[in-house]
């Protein structure tokens, strides 16, 4: 009689004994209490050993030498202006002196005006001004007509005519006149030595010197009322001028208006007093 056996249990067998006893070769890990136990398998871990990193040194850079210098820098000192150049001096004005107030009439050469000989006197304290008047003088009729004669009944001019002398009656030129009121200033010189003329114009002036064109400033006596208007005229002076015959002729022209209304000249002298 032939007994076989089933041979694939017995395999399955042996390769439960083959793996049980691999097992042992491993660890075994702890089961947890209550837990029926379990055969487990701790596979081996391998692990390729890793080579360690190659450390590559970097170069370092070479540091340059330092450049020692023997140059030492010269101290600068703060920057200054330039000196301004020196003015050049001042030097006189040349040319003829800005002329009087143009006139519409022709003009003649005004006459000369001789001076009054002096008086002897017993000294007297220094006067209060630097300059006096020393003469005033109504132009007549005659001379008021330019040339002396007249062709018709007055003379057709209407000036004052200035001169300013010094103490020895010397001429002065460049010397300013002006009227009371401010109202303008002219210098002597431009119509004749020492002398300049105002144009008057139906109007009544108060004269005296002002100063001098260098910039000095004088002190003056000033003129009695000069004028070219008839009721402002002293009634002597017309008939002293030979305008009129009498002080009641005179007076009768004035308000009747036959006179030289606007046409009358005077001769004006100032003397310094130094």
């Amino acid at each position: 009689m032939e007994i076989k056996f089933k041979t694939w249990p017995l395999l399955a067998l042996l390769l439960m004994t083959g793996s049980l006893l691999a097992c042992g070769l491993g660890s075994s890990v702890p089961l947890e209490p209550g837990l029926p136990p379990t055969a487990t398998l701790a596979l081996a871990q391998f692990s390729t050993p890793v080579p360690p990193p190659t450390v590559t040194s970097v170069p370092q850079p070479t540091p340059s030498p330092t450049l020692t210098s023997s140059f030492t820098p010269t101290p600068t000192e703060p920057a200054q202006a330039p000196s301004p150049s020196p003015l050049p001096p001042a030097t006189a004005t040349s040319g003829p002196l800005p002329t009087v107030e143009p006139s519409s009439i022709a003009q003649a050469a005004a006459p000369t005006v001789p001076l009054p000989p002096a008086e002897p006197s017993s000294p007297e304290p220094a006067p209060a001004v630097d300059f006096v008047v020393r003469l005033v003088k109504m132009r007549s009729n005659q001379e008021n007509s330019w040339d002396g004669s007249l062709n018709g009944v007055c003379g057709s001019d209407h000036s004052i005519y200035v001169h300013v002398a010094d103490a020895q009656e010397k001429l002065l030129d460049g010397i300013l006149i002006g009227d009371r009121y401010g109202n303008f200033e002219v210098p002597t010189g431009v119509d004749g030595p020492g002398m300049v003329r105002i144009l008057v114009w139906s109007a009544t002036m108060e004269l005296a010197v002002m100063g001098h064109q260098d910039g000095t400033r004088y002190t003056s006596e000033f003129s009695v009322p000069l004028s070219t208007l008839d009721h402002d005229i002293p009634l002597d002076w017309l008939q002293q001028g030979g305008y009129c015959q009498s002080p009641e002729d005179c007076q009768q022209r004035v308000e009747t208006n036959q006179l030289c209304h606007g046409h009358y000249s005077y001769d004006l002298v100032f003397q310094r007093t130094w």
